[in-house]
């Protein structure tokens, strides 16, 4: 095996070749794409510019995920804000998880009633799977932060702290901020998107039971690049391995009908609850239901499931 140290810049599935930054080329009997998600922050006006600065930060950024933190610890009055997309994004919890964590601190510094704390999301629910999403609406009410659903973030003007929304009938909301947590857009990488392997949405286009490809058989994804329609968190990620392994080595050894294996959909969201709780939503991403681990109600915060976490 060689580790090449190289960011991938293309593919040509016909010729079962890459092609590397560098321009070098690489050949394959066999490819797995696993390359992630990108986050697309520029796709929001003003957003880049005032990343870090004016109380604006995510942890999605890689730069800017310290700031998060320093931004909530600075925090003591007016208005907070956390967005959600509209798109897929790593760990579909996460948004407001660290919503959760800034209303327990909020609560324990003794500010937390100078501070109006809002979670603006894009999708019609704030969580995928039905069965955990109204425990997590009890949550959210429980805990004073209001949901606002079908509200896309669309601009950031961080000189005047003013965060533009629009809403499902095309109307556009003006919401002024002192904090404010964005999850940018995100998609498949440029190179994953724009290429052969890619579907209409530009994911890695693959059986959502075999994760192979549907045009090019030696060609496998797991994880959130590919177009597995489960909720993009290393839990399924963990339950896809096994399954590319098994399928792929069946590949190898040129025996195609022994490439049986079959991913069933499983996902897992730890939501940490702030006050060291946690609620493992484990469901089938393909049906929304419920693939719990532990024989009690899953849905409650749980100290036991935190420590685990």
């Amino acid at each position: 095996a060689q580790w090449v140290k190289e960011f991938c810049q293309s593919f040509d599935p016909a010729n079962n070749s890459i092609t590397l930054a560098s321009g070098h080329k690489l050949h394959y009997d066999l490819l797995v794409v696993a390359a992630g998600l990108q986050q697309n922050f520029k796709l929001i006006p003003g957003l880049a510019e005032t990343m870090g600065r004016n109380g604006v930060a995510s942890i999605y950024s890689s730069k800017h995920a310290p700031d998060v933190w320093r931004n909530i610890a600075a925090t003591t009055g007016g208005t907070a804000i956390f967005t959600n997309p509209a798109t897929a994004v790593n760990c579909g919890g996460a948004p407001q998880k660290i919503a959760y964590l800034a209303e327990s601190h909020w609560r324990a510094m003794g500010v937390r009633d100078a501070i109006d704390v809002q979670y603006c999301t894009a999708t019609p629910g704030i969580f995928a799977s039905q069965y955990y999403r109204e425990a997590l609406e009890q949550q959210m009410a429980s805990k004073r932060i209001t949901p606002h659903l079908k509200t896309s973030l669309i601009g950031v003007d961080g000189e005047s702290k003013v965060a533009t929304f629009q809403l499902e009938d095309g109307t556009k909301v003006n919401k002024s901020f002192d904090f404010l947590h964005v999850t940018a857009p995100m998609s498949a990488p440029d190179f994953v998107r724009d290429s052969p392997l890619a579907n209409e949405a530009g994911y890695v286009d693959v059986g959502k039971e075999t994760c192979q490809h549907s045009a090019y058989p030696n060609v496998f994804a797991l994880g959130d690049c590919s177009s597995l329609p489960t909720s993009k968190t290393y839990s399924a990620i963990s339950s896809q391995a096994p399954v590319v392994v098994h399928n792929a080595m069946a590949v190898l050894r040129k025996k195609p009908e022994e490439a049986v294996g079959v991913y069933d959909g499983y996902t897992a969201c730890p939501v940490l609850l702030g006050d060291n709780k946690l609620m493992l939503a484990e469901f089938n991403g393909y049906t929304g239901e419920a693939m719990p681990t532990f024989p009690w109600d899953q849905r409650s915060g749980s100290y036991l499931f935190w420590f685990m976490k």
